[in-house]
């Protein structure tokens, strides 16, 4: 079987610089996965983070780690070998998967502009419009129509003869159309109603969204609209981000002439990097319930709570925690305490439980029997049999944990000392 290679031309004095430029994109891209991952991963743990909007978030942040991995691993290979080339089926491959993602990023924020639209231009319809089903169509049709797009560009170039093998750039995009004998008139077309549908409508519905919402917020007071500006801001910076690169793509394939190949190289390696490095960045930073979390998960604290009460642990225990605590804006103190919780049923009882274990794991706390005053690997206390890492529940038992945000009851009462 004959398989026709397409030399990538666009390198630049690779033979000197190959090291250099391998281990900068390695670290550009493990930055780029685990950045992105780390965001998802909050995502996926944290309840309150399961809303349309921080599902969106976390479908644009996957969305970005494999359009990464459409160009990056080859462009790893490319720096360490003699020869920058690409068989012509993959190649073709690349460009389809390569614009389907591009498209799909338009198309995840317009969903996420819709969500915005919603959530504050109609909050009482919000919940029946916003469902779980809708998300999930909005999510696929985002993936789905820009492949189905670029699946018959590619199968329709695949059969077109080659005059030339030698492409300008470091990964296959819409250059190899320069490539073919004859460019069919039927694909060009074809190709402006793909730039339109994945690229200028959904942008001309994010701004018609966010307009909508800036009028409806406009009259509102300040504190509302800060709460806007937070919220849409990162979604505008991704949008801005991304629609300059895009417009970076469309120069350089429109005026490649006109460049230098040094020009086009620094472009290119412009786009490819600075979206899916900052999209992470942009929405860990911003995002303030996402960066709560974040930092939580960068910076826990190494507290642990400690249950005191079966010999009368003296009163003034907690007054004494304040100041190893003092400074640590986004921790609570938990403590364990014989409290009796007074409930009139059992469903009530578990309730009030599930919530103060929730607050004690979202607080980044953790339950240590070894520091008990028994010093036991496992103990029995209050009703709960505790090991190392776990909690359960003894049926029967109506004690329960209290817990105390001591910082911010000093936050909200000055006279607490």
């Amino acid at each position: 079987m004959n398989v026709t290679y397409i030399t990538l031309d666009g390198h630049v004095e690779v033979e000197k610089y190959r090291f250099v430029y391998f281990v900068i994109m390695l670290i550009a891209y493990i930055f780029i996965l685990c950045n992105s991952f780390t965001i998802v991963y909050l995502i996926v743990v944290h309840k309150n983070l399961h809303e349309p909007m921080y599902v969106f978030i976390a479908a644009l942040l996957i969305n970005s780690v494999l359009f990464s991995t459409v160009v990056y691993p080859k462009l790893l290979i490319d720096f360490l070998s003699d020869k920058q080339i690409i068989s012509y089926q993959a190649c073709l491959f690349q460009v389809c998967v390569f614009y389907s993602l591009s498209g799909s990023e338009f198309l995840l924020l317009a969903a996420m502009a819709y969500d915005r639209y919603v959530s504050i231009c109609k909050p009482l319809h919000y919940p029946t419009i916003m469902r779980k089903a809708t998300v999930i169509i909005l999510l696929v049709l985002s993936w789905f129509l820009p492949f189905c797009h670029m699946a018959v560009t590619v199968i329709g170039n695949a059969q077109t003869q080659l005059c030339s093998f030698t492409l300008k750039g470091i990964f296959c995009n819409n250059s190899v159309n320069h490539l073919f004998c004859v460019t069919s008139r039927a694909l060009l077309i074809f190709g402006l109603v793909i730039l339109v549908n994945i690229g200028f409508l959904p942008l001309l519905f994010i701004l018609f969204t966010y307009t909508m919402i800036f009028i409806t917020t406009y009259k509102s007071c300040g504190q509302v609209r800060m709460k806007v500006a937070n919220t849409c801001l990162p979604h505008l910076l991704v949008l801005l981000n991304y629609s300059c690169l895009l417009t970076f793509d469309i120069i350089i394939i429109r005026l490649e002439s006109d460049f230098s190949k040094t020009a086009r190289f620094l472009m290119t390696m412009q786009m490819i990097m600075y979206n899916p490095l900052c999209n992470p960045i942009i929405y860990g930073l911003k995002m303030k319930e996402i960066y709560k979390h974040l930092k939580r998960l960068l910076c826990q604290a190494k507290f642990t709570v400690m249950p005191f009460g079966l010999h009368g642990a003296p009163a003034t225990f907690q007054r004494l925690m304040d100041p190893v605590l003092k400074g640590c804006e986004h921790f609570s103190a938990a403590y364990l305490d014989d409290v009796v919780v007074f409930s009139s049923s059992w469903e009530e009882h578990v309730r009030h439980l599930a919530f103060d274990l929730r607050r004690i794991q979202e607080a980044g706390l953790t339950l240590n029997p070894s520091k008990c005053e028994w010093a036991q690997q496992e103990a029995q206390y209050l009703g709960y049999r505790m090991g190392r890492g776990e909690v359960h529940l003894q049926v029967g038992k109506l004690e329960a944990i209290r817990v105390h945000d001591l910082l911010l009851k000093r936050r909200c009462d000055p006279s607490y000392d």
